[in-house]
């Protein structure tokens, strides 16, 4: 019963609604029963979502930037649209600063309107807020750096471009994504160091670090959990809905939900048993 095929984002509310971008626009998930959620947002196709800094939803569409709380959707910022580009992604900072990502542009939503954060940045595809609150911002063009209000390159872009998305795990190490593989970055902050190049070396998608843990990596090739030193893989040849995981996320119990380009998978107590040829 899920409304569209692809799903592009997974959150989860204080409320315990689960919350999809898929194809066919914004849907609730109960644990029961999918429901689209057009009518709620009104005309607006809806092109991001995202948890708030106060673990609210937040729904981009053209013109809107719309806040789910307390039950009800209503307008977090005045509506306008962006002065160029098509939305990619949707991001707020714990200073309640609202970011959208655009096809060639990054924008500071403001109460006044969008301004402009980047420009030529090529596809801005993921935020991230560190512990010291630096924003990283993954983008075709390279992997910014938003620091005290100024925003520059945190690599060099001729030499680390085509960024798909940009993750912390529970020890503080950046993991970055891109359409060649996966990298961390180095403890000087000054270069990326390429991780399992042989095991994943398509596109990286979505980037999630567990409660236990584990590094699960949703790519072009499938979905692939790293931990100890290990890599393993899951695919449409042992479930999967699709190989072309486009989401991650972990729920309040624990559950890993994967949306791929053909549907929504739930991992629930997972436990590998390797099966050799012998």
């Amino acid at each position: 019963g899920l409304p569209g095929e692809a799903v592009y984002t997974i959150v989860q509310t204080a409320d315990g609604y689960l919350w999809l971008r898929t194809s066919a626009g914004l849907v609730r998930f109960d644990g029961m029963q999918f429901v689209l959620m057009d009518r709620e947002i009104g005309t607006e196709s809806v092109s991001a979502i995202a948890l708030g800094a106060d673990g609210n939803l937040l729904v981009r569409t053209t013109t809107r930037t719309i806040i789910y709380k307390n039950g009800a959707f209503s307008d977090y910022l005045p509506p306008a649209p962006l002065p160029d580009g098509g939305i990619k992604s949707l991001f707020e900072s714990r200073s309640h600063e609202v970011f959208v990502g655009a096809d060639a542009f990054a924008f500071r939503i403001l109460p006044s309107g969008p301004v402009y954060l980047a420009k030529n940045t090529n596809w801005v595809n993921s935020f991230l807020e560190d512990e010291k609150g630096t924003v990283w911002i993954a983008a075709g063009s390279g992997l910014y750096r938003l620091k005290e209000g100024a925003i520059s390159f945190a690599l060099d872009p001729e030499k680390y471009r085509e960024f798909t998305v940009v993750q912390q795990d529970r020890q503080h190490n950046l993991w970055v994504g891109s359409n060649k593989g996966l990298y961390r970055m180095s403890h000087s902050n000054d270069s990326l160091e390429p991780v399992a190049q042989k095991t994943i070396n398509g596109s990286v998608n979505a980037i999630l670090a567990d409660r236990q843990q584990n590094l699960w990596l949703g790519t072009s090739q499938g979905l692939f959990r790293m931990k100890g030193g290990l890599t393993e893989g899951f695919d449409s040849a042992v479930g999967l809905t699709d190989n072309r995981v486009l989401a991650l996320y972990e729920d309040k119990e624990g559950s890993l939900w994967v949306g791929t380009a053909s549907g929504l998978d739930r991992f629930r107590d997972t436990k590998l048993t390797t099966f050799t040829a012998r």
